[in-house]
């Protein structure tokens, strides 16, 4: 079914609801939906499914609903009536969204009045663990409904509930039952290396030991990789490139080639061919391991435990010290779940399971005192005053297409714009100061003429950004600007930072408010405290001191400094002249395939709204700043410890600086590979020096 007609089904079924359940007509209101309108769960059936599955058939059978739960789940009338009700709002909720307090409260009842069913009660926990910000205690709330239901009945369903609900019931059941094999089955089944490793049992099935055998991989146990192998030769096939890796680290180059020549990875997988390239190098003659170290960062690897180990030990013999520094420098991944689990374990199954977790290496000293910490902590330069509006509003069809009219500076394409004699205002939104990838447009700039747009003054940022909470709307009755400020009427949107997922496909708000404005001096959009050619605004989202013309001491006013943050010292090396050449070509945040919360019905009928380009836009980078410090630019960048953008990002929202994740440079200095994630779309670049200076192209790339 197309998803507009599903959502309208699933509206049609809520209002139904609504309409016939107090009359007791509940019957009657499912019957009235269409058949095949009630869709399947996208999901395998399980205990927590029956119900729904009951109910779906029921519906396109043309059955009482009630009567076929009763029957089906042996429940009283009493439990199907409420659980049916509830089962269907889930639909409901899924589909386009709502409360959930009015499902939970129906789930409560049939759990009251059915507490031993099995069915009943599975269907109210994955109610439970689909809901987080209703059950932030998901132990607390589910955990009393679990313990009354049979170790077969909680296996039978905690791998499909969402989040780590599953690892959470899972381990409790396990305290009643510790040896229970389905149990163990499914906590093993969540993505945790060290619960499989403490848990999996290599006799269940070949699928099981090549689980094992993966997460040992993945634990940087190589040996006892190999002996599963060698046990269990039956799950070698689907970890043949991962075992011949184990065994060049245990020193078997015969057996890791043996392995690799039965190998046939396809020529897309860039996992497989970069770990073959990996091992190959690691059991060849000694030799400059830079392309084998290369094809590592162009995969985009970063897979912990038995890979890192070995990019360690062959860059250090190759001489990239660096490169293995940084490697072991970057935090593992923590295993949240199995820390999660061993709070729930019986003692016995904890104390197996702590034995796998490895700790992670220690995290990089957080930059706690430091002065831009100092700056990100200081409280935000607000440069309006909220007013109540009460015009009616304006639609795009009734205003004076103003810029059809004008010559604007290349790539400005105003959301609004106005003119009061020879002096023209106008509102853009742009990316150059705010790096929020695919959850906007970016921050609100002001554009302004005196001579009716012959010359434009330099645009004024306002420090505002899109949906945080407001969004400036494309027409108004009230006028922009007027003597010494600008008037400029909004909407609230708030972004619900919890609905962010990538892509961003279910971005949701979480305020929404209408008839505001806001009043802007333009004293406060101009003010530059210290002299240095910034503006206050601009010198808070910089993370430089307003007060301070030169933040870094090094003698270039924040101006004209390409890097405000870094004091630029002598000397330099090859990876500095490397990082510059890097800094100068790339780019941050583009390819976005959806941008920010969906429009309204009304926006997308009055008005279009586009992102505008200002300026040459910064670029964001998460590095240590030590890095960069022989490093003379034009362009300006933002460099943070990952510790102070934690505090950026709490005070302007999330931003997506770009990560050095990898910065590879071959021992000639005449060619380097740089992978730099923005975590929602990532690039790997290769550079090369030739006798007309460095080329740059982009070696591989993702997006979410």
């Amino acid at each position: 079914m197309h998803p507009t007609n599903m959502r309208r089904s699933f509206a049609l079924l809520l209002l139904l609801f609504t309409l016939t359940a107090a009359a007791g007509d509940l019957q009657q209101a499912i019957a009235a939906i269409p058949e095949g309108d009630l869709e399947a769960r996208d999901y395998g059936h399980t205990l927590a499914t029956r119900a729904a599955d009951v109910l779906t058939a029921a519906v396109r059978g043309h059955e009482d609903v009630v009567a076929a739960l009763q029957r089906e789940l042996n429940i009283p009338a009493a439990a199907a009536r409420p659980l049916a009700e509830a089962t269907a709002l889930t639909f409901v909720l899924e589909s386009i969204g709502g409360d959930p307090d009015d499902a939970d409260a129906l789930f409560r009842e049939a759990a009251k009045q059915a507490p031993k069913s099995g069915p009943v009660l599975a269907a109210y926990i994955a109610f439970m663990s689909r809901q987080p910000k209703l059950y932030r205690d998901f132990a607390g709330a589910a955990l009393p409904y679990a313990r009354v239901m049979s170790a077969a009945d909680v296996a039978s369903f905690a791998g499909s509930l969402y989040g780590d609900c599953d690892v959470v019931l899972s381990a409790d059941a396990l305290r009643a039952a510790p040896h229970d094999r389905e149990l163990l089955i499914a906590l093993t089944q969540d993505d945790s290396s060290a619960i499989r490793a403490a848990f999996i049992d290599p006799h269940w099935s070949t699928e099981a030991a090549s689980n094992l055998i993966r997460a040992l991989v993945d634990l940087d146990r190589p040996s006892e990789a190999l002996a599963v192998a060698d046990g269990f030769p039956a799950a070698i096939e689907t970890n043949r490139i991962d075992l011949a890796l184990a065994a060049a680290l245990t020193d078997k180059p015969e057996r890791a080639e043996e392995l690799l020549q039965k190998a046939r990875p396809e020529k897309y997988d860039s996992r497989a061919n970069a770990t073959i390239s990996l091992t190959r190098a690691l059991i060849a003659p000694d030799g400059d391991p830079y392309e084998a170290l290369a094809d590592q960062v162009k995969a985009m690897l970063h897979d912990g435990g038995t890979w890192t180990t070995a990019c360690v030990r062959l860059a250090r013999r190759g001489g990239y010290d660096r490169f293995a520094d940084a490697l072991l420098s970057r935090p593992d991944y923590g295993d949240y779940d199995a820390g999660l689990a061993l709070k729930y374990l019986p003692k016995e199954l904890a104390e197996r399971l702590r034995r796998t977790i490895v700790p992670a290496h220690a995290e990089q000293a957080a930059v706690q005192d430091s002065p831009v910490m100092r700056l990100l902590r200081a409280p935000r330069i607000v440069p309006f005053t909220e007013h109540a509006l009460k015009l009616e509003p304006l639609d795009c069809s009734e205003i004076d297409d103003l810029g059809s009219k004008l010559a604007l500076p290349a790539h400005l394409a105003p959301i609004r714009l106005e003119r009061h004699g020879a002096e023209i205002a106008g509102v853009a939104v742009a990316q150059t100061l705010d790096p929020v990838g695919e959850l906007g447009r970016g921050g609100y700039w002001i554009v302004h003429s005196s001579d009716n747009g012959t010359t434009w003054d330099e645009p004024l940022y306002t420090g505002l950004r899109e949906n945080m909470p407001y969004v400036v709307v494309p027409a108004s009755r009230l006028p922009l600007f007027d003597g010494d400020a600008l008037y400029i009427e909004v909407e609230v949107h708030e972004l619900d930072l919890s609905s962010i997922s990538f892509p961003p496909v279910a971005l949701v708000s979480k305020r929404d408010a209408r008839g505001i404005y806001l009043e802007m001096p333009w004293s406060a959009l101009r003010r530059d405290s210290d002299s240095d050619g910034l503006t206050d605004l601009l010198e808070e989202r910089l993370a430089t001191d307003p007060y301070n013309a030169d933040t870094d001491g090094d003698g270039i006013i924040d101006g004209k400094d390409g890097l405000p943050q870094v004091a630029l010292t002598a000397g330099g090396s090859a990876d500095s002249v490397v990082l510059a050449e890097f800094l100068r070509n790339a780019r941050i945040g583009g390819g976005a395939l959806i941008v920010g919360l969906p429009s309204t019905e009304q926006e997308r009928q009055s008005c279009v709204v586009r992102a505008s380009r200002i300026g040459t836009p910064s670029l964001f980078v998460v590095a240590d700043r030590a890095q960069f410090s022989s490093i003379d630019i034009n362009r300006r960048v933002v460099i943070l410890a990952p510790a102070e953008l934690a505090q950026y990002e709490e005070k302007f929202g999330p931003s997506f600086f770009g990560q050095l994740m990898d910065v590879l440079v071959r021992r000639d200095g005449g060619k380097a590979v740089i992978f730099f994630d923005e975590r929602w779309t990532g690039t790997v670049y290769e550079l090369e020096k030739t006798k007309d200076g460095w080329t740059v192209m982009q070696a591989a790339s993702y997006i979410t």
